[in-house]
């Protein structure tokens, strides 16, 4: 079963301003989250651990925050950062 990995809010446009290198890791990391969200780690204190991290890049430059509804097969990814 593969989960639906929606952008959602500010997400979009993080994603999009990524640089190349960004980008490369940010989608493996999205295919992951796609083929096993709960592969991420627990996000604060989210008592169902629904909100998870993913951290992404060679060196771990990169941070991808998201919201699975296990439910309706759907992630939902809030946040991108990268600091490479």
């Amino acid at each position: 079963m593969t989960y639906s990995v929606i952008l959602a809010g500010q997400a979009e446009e993080q994603v999009a301003t990524l640089p190349r290198p960004g980008l490369v890791a940010y989608l493996a990391a999205h295919v992951e989250i796609a083929i096993d969200p709960w592969s991420g780690r627990p996000a604060g204190d989210d008592d169902e651990g629904r909100m998870r991290t993913i951290t992404f890049g060679p060196e771990g430059q990169g941070l991808a925050v998201f919201l699975v509804l296990e439910r309706d097969e759907r992630v939902y990814v809030v946040k991108v950062v990268w600091a490479g």
